[in-house]
């Protein structure tokens, strides 16, 4: 059996908001080294409370924003 490429693949992606300046960091994490693989055909449903990430990983997902830090992202071109 052939191994096929996920549709999503994150690998440890981190996305922060706000601003670091030399009195401090106050950036917010959001995201902190998330891992997500999505094969293909596969239906996903994020759950979590209100500020916990769910529309920013959507937002990741559909190309929106850029994460702060992102080893591999894959998306389907179908």
């Amino acid at each position: 059996m052939e191994h096929e490429q996920p549709m999503i693949a994150f690998s440890d992606a981190t996305m922060r908001f706000g601003r670091k300046t030399p009195l401090g960091d106050g950036r917010k994490t959001v995201l902190d080294q998330v891992n997500l693989d999505v094969p293909a055909g596969r239906i996903v449903c994020l759950l979590g409370p209100s500020g916990c990430g769910k529309t920013t990983m959507v937002n990741l997902v559909m190309g929106d924003r850029k994460s702060t830090r992102l080893n591999s992202s894959h998306r389907s071109q179908s």
